[in-house]
Parts: C-alpha cells; structure tokens; sequence
C-alpha cells in the first residue's frame, strides 16, 4: 500500500486509482489471503524476473522490445522507484508476490530506435531525487526482445518503458501510457492461464 501512495506524492497515478488499488488489496484479504497464480521452483533473481515481466507486457502490448529498470540502494540511500525491486522466492506466486516484481510508475509503449534502445541499456538509468540530488551511479536496464532477437541501430521498434525514462523528445512518440494498476492486472491475467511451473528458462523460451 505504501507506493501506491508513493506513486500519487509521484504523480504517477490519481487518487481514484491508488483508492482502486486499495480496494482490490481489502477484498482480497477478507476473501481469505492473497490468490495463488502458480508455483516457484527454483530461485528467480531480479534480472530473470525483470526478463519475465518484459517478455509478459511484451505480448500483452503487442511490442518489440521492453527495457525495464532494476532497484537497488546506492551511496545516498535512494531506491529507484520506478525499477523491478526483488526476485521470486521458490514456492507459492500469490497476488502479493506479484506486487513484488510490478514496476512501479507509468509505463508507455513508445517508438524508438534500436540505436536508442541500445544507448539506453548501456548508459542504465540515472535516478534524481526528489530533493534534486542526482546518484553518480546509474541503474542497470534489462533489455528483453520479441523472439530474442537482434536489433538493428536504424530499425524503429516498440518499447515498453517507463515514461519517465525518456527524454522530452522521445515523449512525442509515445503511443500509448499505462499505469502500475493497469499492468498488475495484465500479470495477473497471464499467470491465471499459465499453466507451467514458473522459471526464467520456460519464459526465455518463446
């Protein structure tokens, strides 16, 4: 509940959206705790769930490619809100779970270059605060491709984002935008049918 009211200070989401989060977290808890989605077998860490995520809002979206950030702690004690927090523990994948590895934020699908695309994965994203002060050491992006496939620097290709990984210019390509609620819902659509235990390898597998 805590970054859903993070994600409203953000201005990321509304008030009726985070109260729309709220609501959906009380009826499941008076309907007796969170709903099992699947099971864990082995341990999956934050890049191969950042990789399961991508490839999830990859076909959801119909895109090309997804690059999503990864949270972690630097020198000044700030976590990237907007990146992938934690990997999946072995056993039960539940609803709250699944919270765990929703990147936090608005995401779009936006019209980049796989020149763009590549220099982003490669310089990682660089975080400032909301007081201003700017971490020296960026966070890693994981690029997941359509089929794992190659891109081509001059190809335009559609990426899943977050909005605010992208300069003013690249804004104007964004096609569509979509919320932290929004892309729970798809998850969790996808893993109601998903039938296979869930590992990294059954999703590096298109």
């Amino acid at each position: 509940m805590a970054e859903e009211l993070y994600s409203v200070i953000r201005k990321e989401q509304t008030i009726e959206e985070c109260a729309h989060a709220f609501d959906a977290i009380r009826d499941e808890w008076l309907n007796q705790g969170p709903k099992v989605l699947g099971y864990v077998e082995e341990p999956i860490s934050k890049e191969e769930a950042a990789y399961i995520v991508g490839r999830i809002l990859i076909e959801s979206k119909e895109g090309d490619a997804a690059l999503l950030s990864l949270g972690d702690y630097h020198d000044f004690g700030k976590e990237n809100p907007h990146g992938i927090q934690c990997g999946i523990y072995p056993g039960d994948f539940n609803l709250d779970r699944l919270r765990t590895v929703v990147p936090a934020g608005k995401l779009c699908v936006v019209e980049l270059s796989g020149k763009e695309i590549l220099s982003k994965k490669e310089e990682g994203k660089f975080y400032i605060s909301s007081k201003g002060k700017a971490d020296e050491k960026p966070f890693p992006y994981v690029l997941v491709t359509k089929n794992n496939m190659e891109l081509e620097m001059d190809k335009l290709y559609q990426v899943i984002i977050t909005v605010n990984d992208l300069s003013e210019n690249q804004k104007e390509n964004i096609l569509i935008e979509f919320n932290s609620p929004e892309t729970q819902d798809i998850m969790e659509a996808y893993f109601a049918e998903y039938k296979n235990v869930i590992s990294y390898e059954n999703f590096y597998e298109w």
